[in-house]
């Protein structure tokens, strides 16, 4: 292309860019915000909803979820590596081996049962319709490799009746309240509790199936670093747990020791698991492990 044409097409690009309308800026600002709240809204809500047939809870979205027998992630463990350089041979260290977690699922549940109201009821057998009580403890997370301990169940209290899911973690979770300004019609309360950050965000409703199902959205971010959230799902006119009893369950101190123990996050990122057994599938369990190489591991689609 000669010099002249050259200059020729970057003259009319010029003049066409400079003709475009453009966008207001807070138009730009108040979309950036409502998506961003959205693809949040979706990642929790997928936790909450998935296989919540007895409550009439369907979700439009589902998400991979542990099921079946605990597994516990510990990114890769190598073992001593020989190589020779320049004649001489190099022998790695070992990698040390993490404190075993085979006790999480286990306390996980035991825990959660004892902090619930008196009265409340969780549903145990699968074919009964239900989300049956199931516990994921560590949980790898996808892309990033951080671990969770998570446990979801329906659970019915003299309140009501929930799907809820709630997870354990040793880092901040991402909940905020946007300003009025930008939703003036969410309910999404942030107030300081236990040296931390209690947020409720009942702002979303499922109308998918035209049930207009309840999702509520709480956290807690502590003084300490950990992020306990809570996820609850409703048809009914009230949730199973009231936002008091919510703010005790998740600033209980019994959780300490699981958010403490939680694996280190994977090095590389996660990958999907090898070879899924045929129940891991039906259970729609969370089939990624930690990566064992960068090229191994998974990325977030652009």
């Amino acid at each position: 292309m000669s010099s002249d044409m050259e200059a020729d097409l970057v003259r009319q690009l010029r003049e066409a860019a400079e003709a475009a309308v453009q966008p207001a800026p807070q138009g730009l600002y108040a979309g950036a915000v409502g998506r961003g709240r959205r693809i949040r809204r979706r990642v929790r809500i997928k936790r909450v909803v998935a296989g919540a047939a007895t409550l009439g809870v369907v979700a439009a979205v589902g998400v991979p979820l542990l099921g079946g027998a605990s597994t516990t992630t510990t990114g890769t463990a190598a073992a001593s590596t020989t190589r020779a350089a320049a004649g001489s041979t190099r022998t790695a260290a070992p990698t040390p081996t993490p404190p075993s977690t085979a006790w999480m699922p286990a306390y996980v549940e035991q825990t959660l049962k004892s902090l619930l109201p008196a009265g409340s009821t969780t549903v145990k057998e699968a074919d009964l319709g239900g989300v049956s009580l199931q516990v994921f403890a560590p949980e790898v997370q996808a892309p990033g490799g951080q671990s969770l301990a998570v446990v979801r169940t329906d659970l019915e209290t003299p309140n009501g009746k929930s799907t809820i899911s709630l997870s354990v973690g040793s880092s901040a979770q991402d909940l905020r309240c946007p300003s009025k300004a930008v939703a003036p019609h969410d309910v999404c309360t942030k107030t300081p509790v236990a040296g931390g950050t209690f947020y409720v965000d009942k702002s979303f409703k499922d109308y998918t199936h035209g049930t207009g199902v309840a999702i509520w959205s709480l956290a807690w971010n502590g003084p300490d670093g950990q992020g306990l959230y809570l996820g609850m799902s409703s048809s009914a006119p009230a949730q199973a747990l009231t936002v008091p009893q919510a703010q005790a369950l998740l600033t209980a101190a019994a959780w300490e020791r699981v958010w403490k123990a939680l694996p280190a996050p994977c090095r590389y990122g996660v990958m999907s698991v090898p070879h899924p057994t045929r129940t891991q599938v039906l259970e729609q369990a969370n089939l990624f492990v930690c990566a064992t190489s960068p090229a191994a591991a998974q990325h977030a689609p652009e």
